[in-house]
């Protein structure tokens, strides 16, 4: 199995590497690491969430969509950047009401 934008072999590639897979986080292996002059992998992202509180004294709905990019500088690294959009209906604070923004997320993981 390819995966990532930038065809990295995954984990899943041999019974071997299965097993491998087990007991170490990484899901695929970066061909070319920034390290040695690569690009890195990129992986796309995407997820939707859809939230129903009404049953709850004070709930209220929502839903978010989220698209973003991974790129993951070695085996052991990756760099995380998300845009969320979200929508939802305040019960309880001081602004109540529908309300709809945009939010820009990045983190950075290191596995070891």
């Amino acid at each position: 199995m390819v995966s990532a934008l930038t065809a990295e072999r995954s984990a899943s590639d041999s019974a071997l590497a299965q097993r491998l897979a087990q007991l170490t986080p990484q899901q695929f292996r970066v061909l070319r690491p920034v390290s040695e002059g690569g690009i890195g992998a990129f992986e796309p992202a995407a997820r939707y969430d859809k939230y129903d509180f009404t049953d709850a004294a004070r709930g209220g709905e929502g839903e978010a969509w989220t698209f973003g990019v991974n790129w993951y500088l070695n085996d052991w690294s990756r760099l995380m950047f998300d845009l969320v959009h979200w929508k939802t209906d305040h019960k309880v604070g001081s602004y109540q009401g529908p309300d709809s923004r945009n939010t820009l997320g990045a983190r950075m993981q290191v596995a070891f």
